[in-house]
């Protein structure tokens, strides 16, 4: 008798997929929900950022993908020196008009218990409320990196690589940018930008070796890699 007679029949059929490993998205143009956005504070530093959650649609199924966006630095302040606002602050800004149509000035945040992080107690955090279900249209980028490794009390390069997504630019739902949509232009940055980055990788990773790469080998070398930046 076989060992699996008594399985219920499989009637489901297996899809036809090409399995890569890959976790992350190729860089494109994608149809987005925020799920969630709350305000997350830097453990090191004043610095306070913004994470999101996004619902992408990738060909037809959802993938989530979670961003933050740092809109204060690391002094604490949404500002620069001259007055001008953060890089962070001004996108944070630009997904709050393409999405609810006003500015953050007037985005409220509400106090409230979340999960942030799966199977642990639900914490306190400022929600912005206004922002969840909005939909939004996100280039995202697709950066390939060196794996950073903690050295001595502090994080260094490794020779291994890491490829990770971020959002370089907000659309609304009609592909417009926030200048063409105040000026009253088509959408035409959308396609320069696919021109520019999609389907290809961001890449930033550079060869290391020895102490650098941070690796259990490089510690036996006889060099502190706490002199290392």
């Amino acid at each position: 008798m076989s060992i699996f007679a008594n399985v219920a029949p499989i009637t489901s059929v297996q899809a036809d997929t090409i399995r890569t490993g890959k976790y992350t998205l190729d860089s494109n143009i994608y149809d987005a929900v925020i799920k969630m956005a709350f305000m997350e504070d830097s453990k090191s530093s004043k610095a306070r950022g913004v994470k999101l959650e996004f619902a992408v649609n990738v060909d037809g199924k959802t993938r989530k993908h979670f961003e933050t966006i740092w809109i204060a630095g690391r002094d604490g302040m949404f500002s620069k020196p001259d007055g001008s606002p953060t890089y962070g602050m001004e996108q944070f800004d630009t997904l709050a008009k393409l999405t609810i149509g006003t500015g953050v000035q007037t985005l409220e945040a509400t106090v409230s218990k979340i999960e942030i992080k799966k199977g642990e107690a639900l914490q306190d955090r400022e929600v912005f409320r206004a922002l969840i279900n909005q939909k939004v249209k996100i280039g995202l980028k697709e950066t390939r990196k060196n794996k950073q490794v903690k050295v001595n009390e502090k994080w260094v390069d490794s020779a291994d690589e890491s490829l990770s997504n971020n959002v370089d630019k907000f659309f609304d739902t009609e592909g417009l940018t926030l200048a063409e949509r105040a000026a009253g232009t088509p959408a035409v940055f959308i396609e320069t930008w696919k021109e520019n980055f999609a389907g290809k990788v961001d890449d930033r990773f550079k060869a290391v070796s020895g102490v650098q790469a941070g690796s259990p080998a490089s510690m036996g070398a006889g060099v502190s890699s706490g002199s290392l930046i």
